[in-house]
């Protein structure tokens, strides 16, 4: 009987474990979850045709690479810096996740939020963080090292909020 028991609670932890941590779509009381990002740049390096797509954002984990969508309508000043806000949805529920910002023919920054794996949606913006690093674009051997352009906080957003 204890063996049977036994079975039963392995079984039983095994789905558990199974679906808490495959990679879905975050979902709080059947709503969709968005993650919400702001991009803070000097005003300065930023080009006059910004919209042209001079950065792209990617939200990588294990198995998904979605990208983040700039809202170019919401993008304000502030002091000498940019704030340009990007929205990326539906947000998968991850162990590890990262956002890359490549910034096109110059360098891509790598950020790793400390956001559980269930983010919370009901915390506002994080701290600004900086990337964990900075690379050239493929192929290139920069002469000397990179500097990050950007900082990046974020929250999560049931989608619709």
């Amino acid at each position: 009987m204890l063996g049977v028991v036994g079975l039963v609670a392995v079984l039983a932890a095994s789905v558990w474990a199974f679906l808490s941590l495959r990679e879905a779509p975050l979902e709080y009381d059947g709503a969709m979850a968005t993650l919400e990002l702001e991009l803070r740049v000097r005003t300065s390096v930023v080009p006059p045709n910004a919209e042209s797509g001079w950065f792209t954002v990617e939200v990588q984990t294990a198995s998904t690479r979605p990208e983040g969508i700039p809202l170019w309508d919401r993008v304000r000043t502030e002091g000498d810096v940019t704030i340009i806000p990007v929205v990326q949805q539906p947000l998968y529920r991850s162990g590890s996740r990262s956002i890359v910002v490549a910034v096109r023919d110059r360098q891509t920054e790598v950020f790793v939020p400390r956001m559980t794996r269930p983010p919370d949606p009901r915390v506002d913006w994080s701290d600004w963080e900086t990337p964990r690093t900075v690379e050239p674009p493929y192929g290139v051997v920069p002469t000397a090292s990179l500097e990050p352009m950007f900082a990046l906080r974020y929250r999560v957003r049931r989608y619709g909020e």
